[in-house]
């Protein structure tokens, strides 16, 4: 007997046979084996179809990797997350330091009063260029904003003013001061050297400018260091602001190449999930359809039996109960079958002779 669920009990079929007898009791056996073989072949044709779909819903699934896809689309979505809060440092540290910078600027219109901070504006036309500007274009900006600085500010004039006249009064001074007392060594002298390798670090020897170099009033030199500190600092912060504006020109060029790599990695997996419950629909639709001509199949061999008038649907119902069964209920089950039986025998036997003795009577 085929049947999805093998442990239906005895009544229920029975239930089926006296229903499909009151309801097929005009269909003869030619009938009712023709109604059988048509859900008999449409449960052959149904089952092959699930077979094909669970084969193809294990392709497409070792095929397309759906849970590979989407820790990939999870990993683009840190990324692209990383890069947004990237770009959102460098947009506010921009933020602060223009605003140094701006401020510096006016405390240098006061110290000088022919300066004019003419480089802001190619600042802005290069924190105005979008991700399509070519590369050449952009980094060419890049310096001419520090040669526009340096131009208007004169700040290689104020180097060599400061420097050289700084490296000569520091060379005097040490001059003038023991390298120890005693057994260690002189903090003041240590101190003015240590400020005298720093200038040569940063503005290189100038020997020729320091032989010829005189050192100037100390009013003087106050002024051409404050002056030479404001413009050290002020170029400093224009260096940074340029780097922080390239590092977001390169994050914003990554996040467009990244957006759009995550998009299409977002479409092909919604278009894969969807196909992939359509066939996991498709699967679920079939085995219920598969399920129910399984019922319809048994119903429709029942009925075949029960016009062919074959005593046999009653006990072949036995074949759909599985459930293991005690000793006791075996023999119980044996009794009632050879109880039947007898019952049946005895039935035809008393039919026998009354048709004999009403033959006899006849003759």
């Amino acid at each position: 007997m085929r049947h999805s669920h093998p442990d239906v009990p005895i009544p229920l079929v029975s239930a089926w046979a006296d229903l499909f007898v009151a309801r097929n009791s005009d269909l003869n056996s030619e009938e009712g084996g023709r109604y059988y073989d048509y859900v008999e072949q449409q449960y052959r044709t149904v089952n092959d179809r699930l077979k094909a779909n669970e084969d193809s819903l294990q392709a497409f699934e070792i095929r397309n990797r759906i849970g590979l896809m989407q820790i990939q689309q999870a990993q683009l979505d840190s990324s692209t997350l990383r890069l947004f809060q990237n770009i959102m440092r460098i947009e506010s540290a921009l933020l602060d330091t223009n605003l140094l910078i701006q401020a510096t600027d006016i405390k240098l219109q006061s110290l000088l009063p022919d300066y004019r901070p003419t480089y802001r504006q190619i600042l802005d036309q290069l924190q105005a260029f979008d991700i399509d500007t070519p590369h050449e274009t952009f980094y060419n900006t890049i310096h001419e904003t520090l040669h526009q600085f340096d131009r208007g500010a004169r700040y290689e004039y104020w180097i060599d003013h400061y420097v050289t006249a700084e490296i000569a009064n520091l060379n005097n001074q040490l001059k003038d001061l023991p390298q120890a007392l005693g057994n260690a060594p002189n903090p003041a002298y240590v101190s003015l050297a240590e400020r005298l390798a720093n200038l040569r670090a940063l503005h290189g020897n100038r020997t020729a400018e320091e032989s010829k170099g005189n050192p100037s009033s100390i009013d003087k030199m106050v002024q051409a260091r404050e002056i030479y500190t404001s413009l050290w600092e002020q170029r400093q912060r224009i260096s940074e602001v340029l780097d922080l504006i390239a590092q977001r020109w390169v994050y914003k060029a990554q996040s467009r190449s990244l957006e759009q790599r995550r998009l299409e990695v977002g479409d092909s997996l919604s278009s894969k999930v969807r196909d992939h419950q359509h066939l996991l629909r498709n699967q679920t639709l079939l085995e219920e359809t598969l399920n129910r001509l399984s019922t319809l199949v048994e119903e429709a061999r029942i009925s075949r039996a029960k016009s062919a008038n074959d005593i046999r649907i009653l006990t072949q119902a036995l074949e759909v109960r599985s459930i293991p069964q005690t000793t006791a209920q075996q023999k119980t089950a044996i009794a009632a079958g050879v109880g039947f039986l007898l019952s049946a025998v005895l039935s035809l036997l008393v039919e026998y002779v009354r048709k004999a003795r009403a033959l006899r009577a006849a003759a």
